[in-house]
């Protein structure tokens, strides 16, 4: 049987070309999380929706896992301000990230010296 794999990719900085020398603007990071997919539909999808079940009430009304949002305990995870859903929160996600199998690749592109 041959290995399938799933790719998640994200971005970090500014896609839009400049001659910025302010790091947010001059360089573009694009991240991915590569995955074999039966790992990902055996191990994966089950924690992240028990992660995901903490901050909704409504199975048809799930939060986005943003990290902005979840930094700053605001909208859907402005629960995370109590200890006791922050504790469960961060033992859920340390156990999604620690015992996956997955291999992450990170590309920083200078977008200064790209263009050129």
């Amino acid at each position: 049987m041959e290995n399938l794999y799933r790719l998640y990719i994200d971005e970090s900085g500014d896609h839009r070309y400049s001659n910025s020398q302010k790091p947010k603007q001059r360089y573009l990071g694009l991240t991915g999380v590569i995955i074999a997919r039966d790992i990902y539909e055996q191990e994966v999808v089950g924690k992240i929706e028990g992660i995901r079940s903490l901050f909704y009430l409504d199975s048809d009304n799930k939060p986005p896992l943003h990290l902005s949002d979840i930094m700053a305990n605001k909208g859907s995870f402005a629960s995370l301000k109590d200890p006791e859903v922050r504790a469960k929160f961060d033992k859920e996600f340390m156990s999604l990230v620690s015992d996956a199998d997955y291999t992450i690749a990170t590309f920083v592109i200078d977008k200064n010296n790209h263009a050129h």
